[in-house]
């Protein structure tokens, strides 16, 4: 029977001239193996099963023939098999007998992961996790800060802005844009947009839609066609375009969509078009749901004080975009722009105030890049996903250290396979090129199973970013992101195996002894890793308790009110076409009828919740030539009780103060303290929003932008006396119980004064954890990957111990049969493991100090080297890395001397 076949799929390549030689040698003594058996009486399977089990043997006997074949000392043999090795090898004939060894070093190798399942499993499930979070983290990344918007040739388009002498950025009136639009002759297009509030009704469905107005140039300009109907012309009306996202949800992809009819706003539109799937508009992380023309802005808006917005030029709300000629730079076309500029302020001085015209005098016009359109999600966590980026980086290297660990371990029981090719043959680049071909398999299988990982945690992600809107599916570059990961991966953990494979003292593996370089004087390379892998862990661990102490600090700070059992519900009756007593007599009727609700203790409006902003005026205080920027808040009677606000002087708010009545205001500590040294400020007078008004309260400090804020200047006006610029209110019920309860009373009761008006239910606590956002994010992921970090590591450190242990095993007997104790040899263990934990935590330590100045601006209330977080952190690393080291100890202070004694 030909065994030829079958013994060159099963014997290691050998890359030598005789490797034809050997094989047919093989192959003839297991036919020889087979005609035995067949004569015994076996059948064909008996037979041919005896005949291939005798194969390692016969590799074993050959290895030893060709050992033994020279007559030099048993000292010389290894000199001169690795003198045979240096011999140049044959050269192959061309790219194929090239690509045919390496398919077969890959076939190999797989098989050999067959026969390992635990081995693979174990390393496959360790790179697909740090992997895996790298490829989620840097999808988010690639999604807020490095994908370009999806248009035609984004790479031409700019931001357009009007800079102040400071550096700081502004947008644009109408009338400014349209100048812009009709003179800016070196750009080829000039759009603009803007958000807008919108009450969108279409037979029984009601909603409150993101809207965007927009220019007509706007999908023109970008290069966006929609996928159903038709984008905007300039002779267009009442018309919209609808995001492919709220087509999909709110109208179920409704096919016959182009010429349907809605309200807007209380206005009859018809829908013309739909936008492609992954289009998002410009701002990243801000998918409106509505398209509308910006000339119907006025219309749309209701009656107040800022309306009409369109022929103001003090009213700066316009963001202007523009696309550069393909033969023209950005700073030419910025620098002909800004003349254009000037001249158009120069035609409209005539309109202007003085004030004004010196205002837009001092400015500039700048193109910023706009292929990756404005970033609000990036300005607001791109910081904390470079971070994060940095944190999954470290996880991956602790991954890797795991692996190279586990494969040199590996590589030591193979010694005497590796011994047994080289004699066989095998070169020095052959061992390296199977050993990275396993080390490339194996990341290749992390890297596929991480990717899916990643595609799944990436979307999980998303979560923390409060009210942002990111497309997260799979690109090029996060492909190509997983790709090279994963190879680096490969080579980095696999260089270590593959250079000790190469090294292999053929004499002592043959014997089963140890290598003279894994002297017991020296430090093993696996050792190191470890403490490197320790170093990692603690500065992931510090990071996470500093985040994480930020949160807690944030949390428990004094913000000035209570928003516990707290429930909002933000309406606008104005874009339903309400005139402004109608709205006033709404909310006077809403504020009644939930009052009355079951389980609610009070109630008040606010133009603004706590932590969403407040209008920014100037402040002249009576008596003072002082004058500075103060925040305006305006809010109904029992607003403070509501929000658990105290007050400290004076009085609040009640119906007296209306419009008839004496002009009032309430103020913040912070002015009290800033204006009246001590003295007190009631019945005094300030000047603020263009009047005069008496101050008839002294309220706490309280926080109303951020958490992190130094608390401003901030006045309080009564919501019956102030003119505000909308209509929009946010109801503020304080309830008995669990305020999530209150929220279908509180909407029954909307509804039962206008069934048709929207409104937008929240918590205040989950207000307070958007207002958090950006430091949930750091502080949760941070706190899992320091957690995964430090599982792996005493994953590596007890694998380390335990095949220290494992070697030291006839050691340990001659130790316990000279009279050493159970105790004595758990402590030498332990001393072992403790002297690498050692190791890892001062260089983890020192790498800490140097590092934590890059994330001194994400504190809060913690110092980045704060004592307490360093001792938790290395404390608990060092009970979790001695419970690794303690379980082999103890396994090795059982061992029965006899035993270990007999033990090769």
């Amino acid at each position: 029977m030909d065994f030829r076949p079958y013994v060159r799929e099963h014997l290691p390549p050998l890359m030598i001239a005789r490797e034809a030689e050997i094989v047919e040698e093989l192959a003839q003594h297991l036919d020889e193996i087979y005609g035995e058996a067949r004569d015994a009486g076996l059948d064909h399977g008996a037979a041919f099963a005896r005949a291939v089990g005798a194969l390692p043997a016969a590799a074993d006997d050959l290895a030893r023939a060709l050992r033994t074949a020279s007559t030099t000392p048993p000292g010389r043999v290894a000199d001169r098999l690795r003198a045979k090795l240096d011999e140049p090898v044959p050269p192959s004939a061309g790219a194929f007998p090239m690509f045919s060894d390496l398919l077969r070093d890959v076939r190999y190798a797989v098989r050999t992961f067959v026969r390992e399942p635990g081995f693979t499993a174990a390393v496959v499930i360790t790179l697909a996790l740090g992997i895996g979070a790298n490829t989620a983290i840097f999808t988010l990344v690639d999604a807020a800060l490095l994908r370009t918007l999806p248009v035609a040739e984004p790479e031409r388009l700019v931001v357009v802005q009007r800079l102040n002498p400071r550096g700081e950025g502004w947008s644009f009136s109408y009338p400014q844009f349209v100048y812009l639009r009709e003179h800016a002759n070196a750009v080829v297009d000039i759009f603009a947009h803007a958000r807008i509030d919108l009450h969108l009704s279409a037979g029984d469905l009601t909603d409150a839609p993101a809207g965007l107005l927009v220019s007509d140039n706007y999908f023109s300009a970008l290069g966006v066609q929609p996928v159903i109907g038709r984008a905007f012309a300039q002779s267009d009306d009442a018309v919209a375009v609808l995001s492919y996202r709220f087509w999909q949800t709110r109208f179920q992809g409704d096919p016959d969509i182009a010429g349907r009819a809605v309200v807007l706003n209380g206005l009859p539109f018809t829908v013309i078009g739909v936008a492609p799937p992954r289009f998002f508009g410009v701002e990243v992380g801000r998918s409106p749901d509505v398209f509308v023309p910006l000339a119907l802005c006025d219309r749309l808006l209701p009656d107040g004080p800022g309306a009409p917005r369109l022929p103001r030029l003090n009213t700066f709300w316009l963001n202007v975009m523009a696309r550069l000629r393909p033969d023209v730079v950005a700073s030419q076309a910025a620098a002909h722009t800004n003349v254009v500029y000037h001249q158009g302020r120069s035609e409209q001085a005539a309109a202007m105030s003085p004030g004004l015209a010196r205002h837009l005098r001092q400015q500039r016009i700048a193109f910023v890049r706009g292929a990756r359109g404005t970033h609000s999600v990036g300005e607001e966590f791109g910081r904390p996903l470079l971070i994060l980026m940095t944190v999954v980086g470290l996880v991956l290297l602790i991954a890797c250290a795991n692996v190279a660990n586990l494969l040199l371990a590996r590589a030591a029981a193979r010694r005497r396979e590796v011994a047994i090719r080289a004699a066989l043959g095998a070169g020095r680049v052959h061992l390296l090129r199977q050993c990275f071909t396993e080390s490339l398999l194996l990341s290749a299988a992390g890297g596929a199973l991480g990717l899916l990982f990643g595609a799944w945690s990436s979307r999980a992600l998303t979560a923390f970013l409060v009210n942002r809107v990111l497309d997260v599916t799979l690109d090029a570059r996060v492909l190509l992101f997983t790709v090279v990961v994963s190879v680096l991966t490969g080579l980095l953990f696999g260089a270590a195996p593959a250079l000790r494979a190469a090294r292999t003292d053929l004499t002592p593996a043959f014997k089963g002894e140890a290598s003279p370089n894994a002297s017991g004087h020296r430090l093993p390379l696996g050792r190191f890793l470890v403490s490197g892998q320790v170093a990692m862990s603690l500065v992931l661990l510090i990071g996470a308790g500093l985040f994480i102490r930020t949160l807690v600090n944030l949390r428990a700070t004094d913000a000035g009110f209570r928003g516990d059992h707290v429930l909002l519900a933000t309406l606008d009756p104005g874009l339903t076409r309400y005139t402004p007593e109608q709205t006033n007599a709404f909310y006077a009727e809403l504020l009644d009828r939930v009052s009355g609700v079951s389980g609610v203790r009070s109630a008040s409006l606010a133009n603004f919740p706590l932590l969403r902003g407040s209008y920014v005026d100037g402040l002249s205080v009576e008596k003072s030539n002082q004058s500075s920027e103060t925040s305006l808040c305006i809010v109904g009677p029992g607003f403070f009780e509501t929000m658990g606000i105290a007050i400290h002087r004076g009085r609040d708010f009640s119906r007296s103060d209306h419009s008839e009545s004496a002009k009032v205001a309430i103020i913040n500590e912070t002015i009290a303290r800033r204006y009246f040294s001590g003295q007190n400020p009631l019945g005094t007078h300030i000047g603020t929003v263009g009047a005069r008004v008496e101050i008839v309260g002294v309220i706490a400090d309280t926080k109303y932008r951020d958490l992190r804020e130094t608390v401003p200047n901030t006045v309080y006006l009564p919501m019956n006396q102030a003119q505000s610029t909308s209509s929009q209110r946010t109801l503020h019920v304080r309830s008995v119980a669990d305020p999530a309860g209150m929220a279908a009373a509180v909407r029954e009761q909307v509804h039962a004064l206008d069934k048709n008006l929207p409104v937008e239910i929240d918590l205040f606590a989950d207000l307070v954890d958007e207002n958090l956002a950006q430091e949930r994010l750091i502080a949760t992921l941070s706190g899992f990957f320091g957690g995964l970090a430090l599982l792996l590591t005493s994953i590596g450190l007890y694998g380390v111990i335990a095949y220290s242990v494992q070697r030291r095993t006839r050691e340990i007997g001659i130790r316990m049969s000279l009279g050493a104790g159970r105790a004595a040899v758990l402590w030498m263990v332990l001393r072992e493991c403790l002297m690498l934990v050692g190791l890892g935590v001062a260089t983890g330590l020192t790498a800490s100090f140097w590092l934590s100045r890059f994330v001194t601006r994400q504190l809060y209330g913690v110092d980045p080297v704060d004592p307490l977080t360093l001792a938790a952190a290395a404390t608990c690393l060092i009970v979790v890395a001695t419970l690794a080291g303690y379980v082999p100890a103890r396994r090795a202070s059982r061992v029965e001397p006899m035993i270990a004694l007999r033990s090769d």
